[in-house]
């Protein structure tokens, strides 16, 4: 049974819009200020420079034009939050945030993995159920359900990477921690957010993998330190990663993000209150509010994610 200062938080992340999420403390923002929800997505993407005329260049001006275009695709190639304003913030959700597929739309895989792996008693878990929650809420590109609002001031979580010119030896990759706090009445979550580059083949899979797997590891440990620097205790740590292989002759973007945003009159339809939302899974929510289930697109890169889920 949710408490009630989620409870609190649910009736007041709401916005005036009926199908597109708010910006925090956005104007179409509605009820008490400063509730909110945070979401999580990792993306990459990339651009082909042949693409462009009078490829080869001789201007870097030009390469500076393709990791735009590479952010931009990003933005768009998992869960959908094109078109939008990204406003840098530190890395914390607050007393005044809910967490969406953990908190509310509770994703049904939530409580039902093992752990795969501990940092200092601290269990640690694939982040892959919280991403998966953020796509069914905000959609894909040609799916969208409930996204950002074109245009829309959007605080993020967020750090990005773009690559120079592959040469065909480029793994380019996002990863994203998330600490729960043990007392969140008066302590915040914690976001560590990470990105980088590997100079390995296209057919290097396994040592993505292991490269990545063991990352993670210190990333959860990171997000434990600065919970210790706080004097705040982690109930548990969320960790995930996405690398994509850049092609030769393309520039990539991989993009680590925790949107802010409130909720659309229709992420409530069907529901006999606004609480009831923390009470669905959601894939049940996705039914009450008229919607499928949606994947991950492909968008024609070689993408791997990890770690994978060991499920009870």
């Amino acid at each position: 049974m949710a408490d009630a200062r989620i409870e609190e938080i649910v009736r007041n992340c709401r916005n005036t819009t009926a199908s597109s999420c708010g910006g925090y403390q956005e104007p179409t923002a509605t009820g008490q200020p400063g509730s909110y929800i945070s979401t999580i997505l990792l993306s990459t993407g990339a651009v082909n420079l042949e693409q462009f005329p009078g490829f080869p260049f001789d201007e870097d001006l030009d390469q500076g034009m393709a990791q735009i275009v590479s952010y931009d695709r990003a933005e768009c190639n998992d869960s959908y939050i094109g078109q939008v304003n990204m406003l840098q913030a530190s890395s914390f959700s607050g007393v005044n945030g809910a967490i969406w597929g953990y908190d509310l739309a509770v994703d049904s895989r939530i409580g039902k993995t093992y752990p795969v792996g501990r940092i200092e008693n601290i269990p640690i878990y694939s982040l892959i159920p919280l991403r998966d929650a953020t796509r069914q809420l905000f959609g894909v590109a040609d799916e969208r359900h409930f996204p950002p609002q074109e245009g829309a001031m959007v605080v993020c979580a967020e750090k990005y990477r773009t690559s120079m010119v592959s040469d065909g030896n480029m793994w380019i990759w996002c990863a994203l921690g998330f600490a729960i706090a043990e007392d969140r009445d008066n302590h915040a979550c914690l976001f560590m957010e990470d990105t980088g580059i590997m100079h390995l083949a296209g057919d290097e899979e396994e040592s993505v993998r292991t490269k990545l797997d063991n990352r993670l590891n210190r990333i959860a440990y990171a997000a434990y330190l600065c919970g210790e620097n706080q004097g705040a205790r982690y109930r548990k740590i969320y960790i995930g990663w996405k690398a994509s292989h850049i092609p030769k002759n393309h520039v990539g973007c991989a993009l680590a993000c925790a949107p802010y945003v409130t909720l659309p009159d229709g992420a409530f339809a069907n529901l006999t209150s606004e609480t009831e939302i923390l009470e669905l899974s959601t894939d049940e929510w996705l039914s009450r509010v008229g919607f499928s289930r949606v994947d991950e697109p492909d968008y024609a890169l070689k993408t791997l994610t990890g770690p994978n889920i060991p499920l009870q």
